[in-house]
């Protein structure tokens, strides 16, 4: 992904669809408040501003009523070790600016045994988990019957 609506559209299906909890990592340090204000108005276009909690009062940290969120921050400014609440996903560009969703306990790991806060190209990209049970999921999948 690297438009900038390529990146809100898969912000939005991965917080609406799958409830996932995402730090988003910014190329450049001062926009993090831009870009969250960027993304409720994304929202709102798609018909899904009834999901929005009010801004609190951190304007970089979206909530939505359905208990996800979105960090926004920018990548040089959190460390593997910073706690951001307990979230799912990392939304994590490269160098070049191409952004990819990592879980979280792996960009933790993968960050900490490296000097730069860009995510190395060959880290592979991460899928939301979907939502249900175990059951549910092996359903949808068509893995059973």
């Amino acid at each position: 992904m690297r438009t900038q609506e390529e990146i809100y559209a898969a912000l939005l299906s991965t917080v609406v669809g799958y409830k996932e909890r995402v730090i988003v990592l910014l190329r450049s340090k001062g926009t993090a408040t831009l870009a969250a204000d960027k993304f409720r108005d994304h929202m709102a276009e798609n018909l899904y501003a009834d999901k929005l909690r009010a801004t609190g009062t951190n304007p970089d940290f979206v909530k939505l009523t359905t208990g996800a969120w979105v960090f926004f921050i920018a990548c040089e400014d959190l460390e593997p070790d910073d706690e951001v609440g307990h979230p799912d996903l990392v939304l994590w560009p490269t160098e070049g600016g191409d952004y990819a969703f990592v879980k979280h306990r792996e960009w933790k790991q993968i960050r900490a045994n490296q000097s730069s806060p860009w995510r190395p190209i060959a880290v592979a990209p991460a899928e939301p988990e979907a939502e249900g049970s175990v059951w549910d999921r092996l359903q949808g999948k068509d893995e059973i019957g």
